[in-house]
Order: C-alpha cells, then structure tokens, then sequence
C-alpha cells in the first residue's frame, strides 16, 4: 500500500466512524466501532471493517442497518474527502476482538490446568511430608517410651541397690 492509499484509508476510517455514530439514527445499528478500513490501489473500492458490542442478534442487525445505510455512507465520505469517484464501499465485521478473547480463555484454561496440576503435585508432596513427620513422630515416641523404660529399669536398680545398702547397715 503506497502512502497515499493509507492516508485515504485512514481518513475513511476516522469519517465512516463519525458518521455511524453521530448521523446514523437506525436503531439497528447500536454500538458500532468502525476499526479498520483498507482501501484498494486505485481508490475504487474500500473495505470498512467494525466491531459490535453485543450478541449475535445484535451484530445481524448491526450488518443489516449498515447494509441499508451503504449509499448514504460512500456518498458522506466522498464528500467529506472530497474524492472525485465515491469508492465501493465493502463493510466487514472485525472479529479480531472475538479471536483474542478465545485465545485468553485458553491460555486461562491452560493455566488453571496447570495450577490444578502443581497443586496435586503439591498435595503429595505435602501429605509425603506428612507421612515423614508421623513416622518421626511414631519414632520418637517409641524412643520416648524406650527411654522412660530405661529410665524406670535404672530406677529400678537404683532403689533395689538403695534397698540392699540399707539392707547391709543394718
């Protein structure tokens, strides 16, 4: 595209916009942006792209209110830009907004998917963890007990020497 086609098609852009949404009063056409226009070489014919805010019903009217309201649009643009030919005006639904929106609830998707997978990993992780500190836990009680049986054992034989130096005083 030359700078020339850009500039027109820009400025198509900017005036199809202006148009739609301060002189239009179908009230099919709701909330209408124009995003893009392209335009060919030779300035004949022009493709207006736009988004609609809403659903599909909403976008069926939209596309049936700018399709009525076509001539009254080419012929406010060349006026406007003061083109000698009025290009063929095409309107086409910019659905870039809709594409982006499906790829971020993918990449959402993955990344719940790969929480939920991280936070199963991490749960068996933890209940390993778990399972190492109750079989610690079960070890030192017994070391607990075997000491407390030492412990009892030596006083014990503590008291019965006790017993037999008493035993021997007497």
């Amino acid at each position: 595209m030359s700078r020339r086609t850009e500039r027109v098609a820009e400025a198509i852009r900017r005036e199809a916009g202006l148009i739609i949404s301060e002189q239009l009063r179908d009230p099919r056409i709701g909330f209408v942006t124009v995003t893009k226009a392209t335009i060919s070489d030779d300035l004949r014919n022009a493709t207006i792209y736009y988004s609609v805010l809403g659903g599909k019903k909403q976008k069926d009217r939209a596309r049936h209110g700018l399709k009525s309201a076509h001539n009254y649009i080419r012929g406010e643009i060349s006026n406007r830009l003061g083109i000698r030919y009025a290009p063929e005006i095409f309107f086409k639904e910019d659905d870039t907004w809709e594409k982006t929106e499906e790829i971020n609830r993918t990449f959402k998707r993955i990344e719940n998917e790969r929480q939920t997978e991280e936070d199963e990993f991490s749960e068996n992780d933890e209940l390993s963890e778990e399972d190492e500190i109750s079989k610690e836990d079960e070890l030192s009680d017994e070391d607990e007990r075997s000491d407390a049986n030492e412990l009892s054992e030596d006083n014990q034989r503590y008291e019965d020497y006790e017993r037999s130096d008493d035993d021997e005083q007497d």
